[in-house]
This record gives structure tokens, C-alpha cells and sequence, in this order.
């Protein structure tokens, strides 16, 4: 008996790309079902308390670099 071997192709897609999309909302679907009272925390529907918390301890919101809008989604933190 003879086998058909699957060829997967792996390639790296932008989180806001179509694909990206998808992916996230299969996941936060998936996670909703688990964890029905469960938002996300980060990006920009963000809880504006959570964010603040972050600020409380010392982060600070990473400048716009190279034109991406995600670079507001983080916070930095430097180590001393």
C-alpha cells in the first residue's frame, strides 16, 4: 500500500494580513469558549486599567518606528 505524503508550505505571514486575521479571531474564539469572560490585553482594545498598571510600574509606551501601527500595541521597560 502506498502512501501520499502531505507537502506542507510554511511562510511567514503579518499578523494584519489576511491570514493573520483569521488566525487570530480562530483564537480568540477558542479562548472564549474556555474562558468566556476572557478580552484581550493587549492592542487597542485594551483595558485602559491594565494599561495603566503597566505605566504605574515603570513601562513606557514605544514610539512609532518605520510606519508600524502595532509598535503602540507594546510597552518598554528599561533594565537597569
Amino acid at each position: 500500500m502506498e502512501r501520499a505524503l502531505a507537502q506542507l508550505e510554511f511562510r511567514a505571514e503579518p499578523a494584519d494580513g489576511p491570514a493573520g486575521r483569521l488566525l487570530i479571531a480562530a483564537f480568540h474564539e477558542e479562548i472564549a469558549g474556555i474562558y468566556p469572560f476572557w478580552t484581550p490585553s493587549i492592542g487597542p482594545s485594551a483595558d485602559p486599567e491594565d494599561f495603566e498598571l503597566y505605566i504605574s510600574a515603570g513601562y513606557g509606551e514605544i514610539q512609532d518606528y518605520n510606519g508600524n501601527p502595532a509598535a503602540s500595541y507594546w510597552l518598554e521597560k528599561a533594565l537597569v
